[in-house]
């Protein structure tokens, strides 16, 4: 019975604030040099739920037992059954390294949301105090577009009632390294 019950917890809930839960590994791409794109599964084929400007955390344990943990803001989670994580790998990096090692078929441990900023059509909440925006200008560099990709999908995905004006700046050392320039410039055709 104890099985069943967490099972059909896990079904409605795919993550949990305070547990690490395993997500398997179901695709994997590389997206710029030593920079990759993680594809999860959520089980079930539920969504993952992730309210806009929220993150998630993933943990591994080394070998002297050392907790690694660091968070990440899903470039994708509203489509069910998948949730999309943008890391690069650095030299000496623990957690990219260790992603980077995960094949196909493997599972990462991530719990979540945590952070304290969330968006919800004009409205942002940080740290519990709402902002009202009707313009919204992002700055960001390298794997700091994530979050901002994250709060675009969100605003556009409610075009129909969310009137947020955004402006996003991207800096880079050349326009070959903007982390997902092809799918930014589409939204922007796509909805001037």
């Amino acid at each position: 019975a104890l099985y069943l019950y967490r099972c059909y917890k896990r079904m409605k809930e795919p993550m949990a604030v305070r547990e690490f839960k395993a997500f398997r590994l179901i695709e994997r791409q590389e997206m710029a040099e030593a920079t990759h794109l993680f594809v999860f599964q959520v089980p079930f084929g539920k969504e993952l739920n992730l309210p806009a400007g929220k993150h998630v955390q993933i943990c591994f344990t080394k070998s002297d037992g050392e907790q690694v943990l660091r968070s990440y803001t899903p470039t994708e989670s509203s489509v069910p059954g998948r949730f999309d994580v943008l890391f690069k790998v650095y030299p000496g990096g623990q957690m990219g390294n260790y992603l980077n090692k995960l094949n196909v078929g493997d599972s990462a441990y991530i719990r979540g949301p945590t952070g304290r900023l969330s968006y919800k059509p004009g409205e942002f909440s940080v740290s519990g105090r709402k902002v009202i925006c009707g313009h919204v200008l992002m700055l960001a560099g390298g794997t700091g577009i994530t979050p901002m990709a994250q709060i675009v999908k969100a605003v556009l995905r409610n075009s129909g009632r969310d009137t947020t004006k955004l402006t996003l700046i991207v800096c880079s050392s050349t326009p070959e390294d903007v982390l997902l320039y092809h799918e930014l410039v589409g939204f922007a055709e796509k909805h001037q």
